[in-house]
C-alpha cells in the first residue's frame, strides 16, 4: 500500500497496453483517472504539495506498475497520445 504511481505514467502504460491489444479508442486521461477513482481497488488519488519545477503531479498511492510493464515503457515505442477527435469522419 505504500507504493506511489504517477497518474501520467501510469496512463502511458495503458496506452501502451491498449496498443498491443488493438484497442482503437483508448479512455481519454480524465475518463481513466475516473475509472480508478471510482473504481473499489484499495488506492487513492493524491496530488503532491510541491516540487522544484513548481508543478503539482496526481499519483496514485497503493499501486505500482510492474517490471515488464516498466521495461516496456522504456521501449522504442511511438509517443503515446489518445484520439483527438474521434466525431470528426461522423455525419
Amino acid at each position: 500500500p505504500s507504493a506511489i504511481t504517477y497518474s501520467d505514467s501510469l496512463y502511458e502504460v495503458y496506452l501502451m497496453h491498449s496498443r498491443e491489444r488493438g484497442v482503437k479508442m483508448p479512455l481519454s486521461v480524465q475518463r481513466f483517472n475516473k475509472m480508478l477513482d471510482s473504481s473499489h481497488l484499495p488506492i487513492a488519488r493524491s496530488r503532491e504539495s510541491k516540487t522544484t519545477d513548481g508543478k503539482r503531479r496526481y499519483y496514485f498511492k497503493g499501486l505500482s506498475i510492474n517490471d515488464i510493464a516498466n521495461a516496456k515503457s522504456k521501449g522504442n515505442f511511438p509517443p503515446a497520445r489518445p484520439p483527438e477527435n474521434i466525431n470528426k469522419n461522423i455525419k
